[in-house]
């Protein structure tokens, strides 16, 4: 299933490209009843100029402890408007908040899109993303490749490609009917 993090916004003003050679993630809260794996993040609308490359990383951070719960890296090479999706596994539990953005090291050539979120200039109002699953708290910023605790007021169009993890209860019917089906299997056998 897609998560766009930015589809819960209905306010804001389109950033044009915005030097990005640092660290940029929103903060998410985890509504949905079930766990979620992420397994793969979409960063839209990033350009790197003629003659630049560099990777991007993806990251997902735990928002209480700040430690990095998952990484992966991709390379880019120079282009406008260009969208990357990097594979990537985490656990993101219920009730739990997570950093979940990118980190940039293309040199002085990145930039990307954003939505300066209404009212202009100001931190991100929170919102639900349109699935449900999780609400957006934030958009946070650091100049290295490390935890980022700065506000930043642009909302970069990051997505995530999640499944959701069936509850132990589900998992303890399906062993039984297991079991059941064994059982009458054994039955007609004897």
């Amino acid at each position: 299933m897609n998560v766009d993090l930015t589809s819960g916004v209905v306010v804001g003003t389109l950033s044009g490209d915005a030097s990005f050679n640092d660290t940029r993630a929103i903060e998410v809260g985890i509504v949905s009843p079930a766990a979620l794996n992420v397994n793969a993040m979409t960063l839209r609308e990033f350009s790197v100029s003629e003659g630049g490359s560099g990777s991007f990383g993806a990251r997902i951070y735990d928002s209480r402890s700040g430690i990095l719960l998952a990484s992966s890296e991709a390379a880019v090479s120079s282009g406008l408007d260009q969208s990357i999706t990097i594979s990537i596994a985490a656990r993101l539990d219920p009730g739990h908040t997570y950093r979940v953005g990118f980190f940039s090291s293309v040199g002085g050539s990145g930039s990307a899109n954003g939505t300066d979120v209404d009212p202009a200039g100001d931190a991100l109002t929170s919102y639900f993303e349109r699935t449900g699953l999780m609400h957006i708290d934030g958009i946070f910023q650091s100049n290295t490749d490390a935890f980022p605790t700065t506000r930043y007021p642009l909302l970069p169009y990051v997505s995530l490609d999640v499944t959701q993890v069936p509850e132990a209860s589900t998992w303890a019917v399906a062993l039984l009917g297991f079991a059941v089906l064994n059982l009458l299997r054994r039955r007609d056998t004897a």
